[in-house]
């Protein structure tokens, strides 16, 4: 699990980490802590043949990364033929090396490669400077930090280097070493089933303190559960910070929580979203009308609204106790049988049940859930008696 460090900490050399931006401009770079290794090719050109030395040693670059495990990246700089490449740090590493996220991660083959050059603006005295300097300049790939040498090395783009700087050069970076596998780090696919088998056997049963596969007051989207063995009050999950595509998100597991970048973050939102929906193909209660949604029923509502099916009489009007309402409808040429939604509310547990396609009853279901479904068949009658 990479390291998410936060603009105001003061990061530490000589680990393996990835720093997170989440301030205006949006940009994220993936930075890992690396010594600097330089060696300068002998320059042979043959007469007929200007670039064939250049390409050879460009191909001899990448190899000598290639054979190294620890190299995140390499530069290679055609005048003069020097190659550095930039090796995963150890006690005596002083240099961040930085790229944009998603430049690495838009790669498709191994490397993530530019052409450009290198560039090192005077008197950068930090590494927030550098990063800064980086960050708000569209053409600016990535960046390195010498600590020592208070040094920034910006890598800038083909053609947006200053005029009078050559486009020399070009970078690359190893998308594994520097991005790693790619996976929610807080719970893999294999907790997810493991948690949708219990709920689905009863094993487990859902926290109705907190709403799950939806997202709650709290911005998160994922399961809250409980088991019998623990107090009444405390409830375990398994969640990730909202479903949007912006800004640092975080994980939980069993009420852990870690931040996450972006990409990671899409990872954990799509093992819940589909840990949600064989739940709902399963009509496990989470603490909703297990039955249908709103989305079922306003294709119902918009089916009666032109005339494809009619209304079967005495939906839409609750009976005497107030605890039960009806949804059924039917095809205009057949009097049988009946389609739709029903629910009942009642003291009584074993009438705690919905009803969908008619005839396929839910029972047992929360207090809570029964409540939602009434209401959910109620906002679709008005529907249909404004029409």
């Amino acid at each position: 699990m990479l390291k998410i460090l936060q603009e105001n900490e003061k990061d530490p050399v000589n680990t393996l980490q990835r720093t997170y931006d989440n301030d205006a401009g949006g940009e994220h770079f993936t930075c890992q802590d690396v010594l600097q290794k330089v060696m300068k090719h002998k320059i042979v050109r043959a007469k007929w043949c200007k670039t064939c030395n250049n390409n050879k040693s460009l191909a001899k670059c990448r190899k000598t990364c290639n054979k190294n495990s620890g190299c995140r990246g390499y530069y290679f700089n055609k005048d003069d033929n020097i190659c550095t490449t930039y090796l995963k740090g150890l006690q005596n590493s002083s240099t961040r090396y930085c790229a944009k996220t998603s430049a690495i991660l838009g790669a498709v083959y191994k490397y993530s490669c530019v052409y450009g050059n290198k560039w090192s603006p005077p008197k950068v005295q930090d590494y927030l400077k550098c990063k800064k300097k980086c960050k708000t300049t569209n053409a600016c790939y990535g960046f390195a930090y010498d600590e020592k040498e208070k040094k920034c090395d910006r890598f800038m783009r083909k053609r947006a280097v200053p005029s009078k700087v050559r486009s020399n050069g070009v970078r690359c970076d190893n998308k594994l070493q520097m991005i790693g596998p790619t996976e929610c780090p807080c719970f893999s696919s294999s907790n997810v089933n493991d948690v949708v088998s219990d709920l689905i056997q009863g094993e487990a049963t859902a926290y109705l303190g907190k709403e799950s596969c939806q997202i709650n007051r709290q911005g998160l989207y994922g399961l809250y559960y409980r088991y019998d063995t623990l107090p009444s009050e405390d409830s375990l999950s398994l969640s990730v910070s909202g479903a949007d595509n912006d800004g640092l998100g975080v994980c939980v597991k069993e009420n852990d929580m870690q931040s996450i970048t972006i990409e990671e973050k899409g990872l954990c939102l799509t093992l819940l979203q589909d840990a949600c929906k064989t739940l709902e193909d399963r009509y496990v209660d989470l603490g909703r009308c297990p039955c249908y949604n709103a989305d079922t029923l306003a294709v119902a509502v918009k089916n009666i609204q032109d005339g494809t099916k009619i209304l079967v009489s005495g939906t839409c009007t609750s009976n005497p106790s107030g605890n039960s309402i009806d949804f059924f409808y039917k095809d205009p040429s057949n009097s049988w049988p009946a389609e739709g939604y029903s629910v009942y509310v009642s003291g009584i547990s074993d009438l705690k049940m919905c009803i969908i396609d008619g005839d396929i009853a839910i029972r047992d279901i929360y207090e809570q859930s029964a409540l939602d479904c009434f209401k959910l068949i109620q906002n679709a009658c008005q529907k249909i008696l404004e029409t």
